[in-house]
């Protein structure tokens, strides 16, 4: 720590500089007191500050910073490469490297109101700021070797050689099984659970001193492939797809607006988007029976399935056309609908739900309200978390504790024992095996 009666030069270096550059680098010169405190209260890499610093402190900080010039922007206005590197590089990586490459307006505004950590960039960037970031980020490519994927994703906490950074805790060495170990189970590291097991395993490659990335598949992209390895999970395997007909477009859309897609944004380059959507261009979807715009349960599978659940295990069992606005209208997830469905595709598919019985059994309850993103058989899934052998209590405490489960709080305490249930079933069969 600092000696009692520290400048505030020696109190930002100390507590700031290891994340935003030290000294007369700092990356956030010009920043006043409001700016820090709004940062300590939303930005979780932040908040031990609270404890650590006095009002005297911050205050001495602030007047260090407000005495360094920040660069003067160019003709016209500040480049997006500096305004990201100012407001988002110490989170997302900087420049080549940024974990966000490809992020659109709507995709950053989406996360400055939705993401806790964000919402002070509300005060600080206009519109015209968020633009240009935009217009940086949409130049950046993903990053793909070891060293560019630690920088991007872990390097803030962890520090550039994995030796300790802002977090303190070495991960040099760290294997891949480790690393996403840490992700499924470290609630400040559950962010990162969009990296696939190729990345996890580049970035342990890093930790482990491998800075060579392999050779780049040859060949023209297979969209096929791609599709099978990003999107069946939830939307059915090749000829299958549920999406067949899908543009490079809604694609793009479903990735801004749908949460369990976002994470595509930073795995997918344009160009593998592009390909998908040939894919899915070329398996032409099925006709539409005559006098209309598709059965509800076409239009349910097609549109809504992915989330919910198929057919006779709709989570939705019994949701009516307000129901089904409302959703679109609310959740964010569903926003893009209302470019997709008509008001008689909503009216079918609602008709299709109502006849459709709630899931009774352990394996429909799960299937319905977990598979999606645990898998099958509860090894993972989407979500890469384990959930096989898992108690009654710790289901109920997921629900509670987690953002992205707390929509399950309708579930009676018998029908989470009966998943229960069954998960012990599946760990039975596993050990059996």
């Amino acid at each position: 720590p600092p000696p009692a009666g520290a400048t505030g030069a020696e109190l930002y270096d100390a507590n700031c500089g290891a994340c935003h550059g030290m000294g007369t680098a700092s990356t956030k010169a010009g920043a006043d007191v409001n700016r820090i405190n709004a940062g300590i209260a939303n930005v979780a890499s932040m908040n031990s500050l609270a404890t650590t610093l006095t009002a005297a402190q911050i205050q001495s900080i602030a007047d260090f910073l407000v005495s360094l010039s920040p660069p003067p922007p160019p003709p016209g206005g500040s480049t997006g490469a500096t305004l990201y590197a100012n407001n988002c590089a110490s989170c997302h990586g900087a420049g080549d490297n940024s974990g966000k490459a490809g992020a659109t307006v709507t995709r950053i505004n989406n996360g400055i109101a939705n993401v806790a950590t964000m919402n002070f960039l509300a005060g600080v960037l206009s519109a015209t700021d968020i633009q240009a970031i935009a217009d940086f980020l949409a130049t950046a490519a993903p990053p793909t070797t070891p060293e560019g994927l630690y920088a991007a994703n872990c390097a803030s906490c962890h520090g550039a050689d994995g030796s300790g950074g802002t977090s303190g805790k070495d991960v040099i060495g760290d294997s891949a099984s480790k690393i996403r170990s840490a992700i499924n189970k470290e609630k400040e590291m559950q962010s990162l659970s969009f990296l696939t097991d190729a990345e996890v395993q580049l970035i342990s490659d890093f930790l482990n001193g491998v800075t060579t990335p392999p050779p780049p598949p040859p060949g023209t992209l297979d969209g096929a492939a791609l599709y099978d390895t990003n999107c069946a999970g939830c939307h059915g395997l090749g000829s299958n797809s549920a999406k067949a007909g899908a543009t490079a477009a809604r694609i793009n859309s479903g990735i801004a607006n749908v949460s369990s897609m976002t994470f595509l944004g930073t795995t997918l380059s344009s160009a593998e988007i592009q390909a998908i959507a040939d894919f899915l261009t070329a398996a032409a979807p099925p006709p539409p029976p005559p006098g209309g715009g598709g059965t509800g349960e076409v239009q349910y599978d097609m549109n809504c399935a992915g989330c919910h659940g198929a057919g006779a295990n709709s989570a939705k069992a019994g949701a009516t056309v307000t129901r089904i606005n409302n959703g679109i209208a609310n959740v964010a997830s569903m926003n893009f609908l209302a470019n997709v469905l008509t008001a008689q595709d909503i009216q079918v598919i609602a008709d299709f739900l109502a006849t459709v019985g709630a899931p009774t059994t352990p394996e429909g309850l799960y299937m319905t309200y977990c598979g999606s993103c645990h898998g099958a058989d509860g090894k993972g899934g989407s979500s890469g978390e384990k959930v096989v052998g898992d108690s009654a209590e710790d289901i109920s405490k997921a629900i509670k504790k987690k953002k992205e489960m707390q929509f399950l709080d309708f579930l009676t305490s018998s029908e989470i024992k009966d998943i229960a249930d069954y998960l012990k079933a599946l760990d039975k069969k596993k050990k059996d095996d």
